[in-house]
């Protein structure tokens, strides 16, 4: 049985006691609570697996793992992050938002040429994303998937959605797109809301089937140099201990496009 459903059947007996006995309504009180933490889980952390799949990491990939861009295409960082893949002769799997794929398609099209798998980031990137009823969400996912397919030639079948956050919807969504959702274990917090400080720690982050978060958007143009030197120096040391750098669907074995 799904996590989602045993959490609201659960909700459901523990909200009844409560109501029906007294005496034990503080015991249930606190049970009520961690339903509430549970739930906070579930929608911040795809990793949780509480409303859908995600595939997060592989557990026994030994000196392998998988780099994730999200949020691009961006003429100012996509071109440096493919001339440094290309400089360590790795491949790695970019998540694409498809109003800037209209915008830039060129990037799109040299993304899939250099010979990386190209994935759906949704039709916008907006933080009420995750509000979004089961219609629409289905049908804006969709409509993303098919610009993507129609610029790039490939209906792109991972999905990770906007912020990363789930909701019930998001399982729906992806099943009438024949889509899977795509997480990740470790993250390089390099997002809109980056700071300096971020960057020391993207050479700590390889790891055994790690899916690595990363994001090819300068929000803060300001920062690029540091950014571009923290991320060759990551991928310096994926070269020296020897990694399998490769894009999501080899890392899990799954077909990246319908």
């Amino acid at each position: 049985m799904r996590k989602d459903y045993i959490w609201s059947i659960t909700l459901l007996i523990s909200f009844l006691f409560w109501l029906t006995v007294p005496s034990y309504r503080l015991f249930f009180s606190y049970i009520i609570f961690i339903h509430v933490i549970v739930l906070y889980c579930g929608i911040r952390y795809l990793s949780f697996n509480f409303f859908l799949k995600s595939l997060c990491k592989k557990g026994d990939a030994k000196k392998q793992c998988a780099l994730t861009f999200d949020d691009g295409p961006d003429p100012a960082c996509t071109p440096q992050v493919l001339d440094l893949l290309d400089k360590y002769n790795f491949k790695a799997t970019f998540f694409l938002i498809a109003d800037r794929v209209l915008r830039h398609r060129e990037l799109c099209t040299m993304i899939a040429a250099r010979g990386h798998t190209i994935a759906c980031h949704d039709l916008h990137h907006a933080y009420t994303s995750n509000f979004r009823r089961s219609k629409k969400m289905t049908s804006e996912i969709g409509q993303a998937q098919s610009i993507i397919a129609l610029i790039c030639g490939l209906k792109p079948r991972f999905y990770r959605p906007p912020v990363g956050l789930s909701n019930p919807h998001l399982r729906t969504a992806l099943e009438k797109n024949s889509m899977i959702c795509i997480g990740w274990s470790r993250s390089a917090n390099d997002a809109g809301n980056r700071l300096r400080s971020s960057f020391s720690h993207f050479v700590s982050l390889p790891a055994d089937g790690a899916v690595i978060l990363l994001h090819d958007v300068l929000p803060v143009a300001a920062y690029k140099n540091e950014y571009f030197s923290s991320l060759e120096a990551m991928l310096r040391r994926l070269q020296a201990e020897r990694f399998d750098v490769v894009t999501v669907d080899k890392l899990f074995s799954e077909k990246p496009y319908l």
